[in-house]
């Protein structure tokens, strides 16, 4: 007797061995995928706000941001880069301005609090020229 064919059928292309299973009937409806998708990021604290304090840093001036850079948003705190000790001092001077700025902007009370760092870029270099 001959084996039974397969169920899966080996895809032929170079690289790992993947195997095709048949498309199901039951496909997931693009409004049901992308809500699923929303509550997933939501659970990780990933939501439209965090884009939304990234684009609300930018529009800040650039002499409140002292170049500094916006490394991540979340759960009421934003945490940033600072290229150099005094931008640091300024961005730390400037927090009452900033949260305030960021906050209008949103519409939101969502910044509370700020947290500066020194960027990698600067920490433990020395000039050697």
């Amino acid at each position: 007797m001959f084996p039974k064919k397969p169920r899966y059928q080996y895809n032929s292309r170079p690289g790992p061995r993947i195997f095709n299973r048949k498309p199901s009937a039951a496909a997931v409806a693009p409004e049901q995928a992308l809500k699923a998708v929303k509550s997933a990021l939501a659970a990780f604290g990933l939501t439209d706000d965090i884009r939304k304090v990234f684009e609300a840093w930018d529009e800040l001036p650039a002499q409140v941001r002292a170049g500094c850079r916006l490394s991540a948003a979340g759960k009421g705190a934003i945490f940033v880069e600072a290229p150099s000790c005094a931008a640091m001092h300024q961005i730390f001077y400037n927090k009452a301005l900033i949260t305030e700025s960021l906050n209008r902007r949103m519409g939101t009370r969502y910044v509370r609090e700020i947290k500066i760092e020194l960027s990698h870029s600067t920490k433990g270099k020395t000039k050697t020229s």
